[in-house]
């Protein structure tokens, strides 16, 4: 049987209050995660530099084969192509 003798019991409420916060409880959660993320933002740039300092060949290595999947499967490259490698008409 449950510990809750009624469905209005002030324990069980409690517990749902928990699933459902207050607008303000909210608003100060929102708060506090905007916060951490502004403090911990950083450009594209940032985050390639900070890798490439913790394993720089093997990270070098994986942004050289990344440009060249993207060279070889989007237009960029089939233009690039075109542009070096001119076929005679």
């Amino acid at each position: 049987m449950s510990d809750f003798e009624h469905p209005d019991d002030p324990r069980l409420l409690a517990l749902f209050e928990e699933l459902d916060p207050l607008p303000a409880s909210v608003a100060r959660m929102r708060g506090t995660v905007h916060e951490k993320l502004e403090a911990s933002r950083r450009s594209l740039v940032g985050e390639w530099i900070a890798l490439l300092r913790v394993r720089p060949v093997l990270h070098t290595a994986y942004l050289v084969g990344a440009t060249g999947v993207l060279l070889v499967t989007t237009p960029l490259g089939t233009l690039l192509g075109a542009i070096l490698f001119p076929t005679a008409p």
